[in-house]
């Protein structure tokens, strides 16, 4: 009976010590625990979205995340579509797999630990306030291989990537990408970091932005970078092509192209790479309908990057 009891207590404390080290993560209206972490579905939730404990890895596949917007002013997570708490020196994995998205005020809420973007799909944050927000204790958050993370938070006072605030003296987030895509439309791109690392990746826009580590963000000689910021694999992007023979610009609701040949084949490519328009075109000018976005245009091998409002 003794050893019954004895091996039933080293159980629970194994049991105990493993959920200690469980982030705690919340999707949508979903907190994730042990039992529902291989399907994590609600009504606030499409596509696949599941937790790996082995691995501490969240994997988004097509996914779409939804706020719940809760009205109770007492529930911590109101505004917060994904929450994720780690423990202090964990590291948290989030694979993409095809196109994922989420919406909300704040779509990726993240607090202790560093987290790494991983996979070869990509995730939209379209947020209200801020895209990514970091609380307390976040130590790094990086885009690694493949991985694509676009930020499209377009309103005033927004911003896109906030790092986590210094706490007792300790600096804390370090923003890396790592042969990955980070894509940032928002009016203050990054804010609040202490470190900026790029492997395998460049600036595409702008292309003189440096890291101020008195500022803590990205910087041109205009001040902190605002409203747009691209960054992509490699030593060479999709920077506009200088030799372009023909003129493009955005206006509310879609683009003109103007100045190229009559039956010039003309393509658009949206931040993701995917192709959402190609034709010839009819004459020296077109109007093309597009939704709000940054996008290339390639007319005759030449290519220039386009703002639709």
């Amino acid at each position: 009976m003794m050893k019954k009891n004895v091996l039933l207590l080293l159980n629970v404390f194994v049991f105990c010590g493993a959920f200690a080290q469980y982030p705690s993560i919340r999707i949508s209206d979903v907190v994730v625990t042990p039992d529902n972490q291989g399907s994590i579905t609600s009504n606030y939730i499409t596509g696949s979205v599941s937790y790996d404990s082995a691995s501490r890895t969240l994997v988004l596949q097509n996914a779409t995340i939804n706020c719940s917007n809760s009205s109770d002013p007492y529930d911590d997570n109101n505004g917060k579509t994904v929450s994720i708490e780690a423990h202090s020196g964990q590291v948290v994995n989030i694979e993409l797999i095809g196109q994922n998205t989420i919406f909300g005020p704040f779509p990726l809420v993240l607090h202790n630990g560093a987290y790494n973007v991983t996979g070869s799909g990509s995730l939209i944050l379209e947020g209200l306030i801020a895209g990514v927000f970091c609380e307390p204790g976040v130590d790094a958050f990086r885009v690694m291989q493949g991985a694509q993370v676009v930020i499209d938070i377009p309103y005033a006072s927004s911003i896109g990537f906030r790092g986590s605030p210094q706490y007792q003296g300790y600096d804390m987030t370090v923003l890396s990408v790592n042969s990955g895509t980070l894509i940032v439309e928002a009016d203050y791109c990054i804010e609040s970091i202490v470190g900026f690392q790029l492997v395998g990746s460049h600036l595409v826009q702008p292309e003189d932005a440096y890291f101020d580590t008195e500022g803590r963000t990205l910087v041109t000689e205009n001040g902190p970078v605002r409203d747009y910021l691209e960054i992509r694999p490699g030593a060479v992007g999709i920077d506009e092509d200088r030799g372009v023979s023909f003129r493009a610009w955005g206006c509310d609701g879609g683009l003109h192209v103007e100045g190229a040949q009559e039956s010039s084949p003309v393509e658009i490519v949206n931040v993701l790479g995917r192709v959402v328009y190609q034709s010839l075109l009819n004459g020296a000018k077109a109007y093309i309908p597009m939704q709000k976005g940054i996008y290339i245009v390639r007319v005759n091998n030449h290519s220039k990057k386009i703002i639709v409002k």
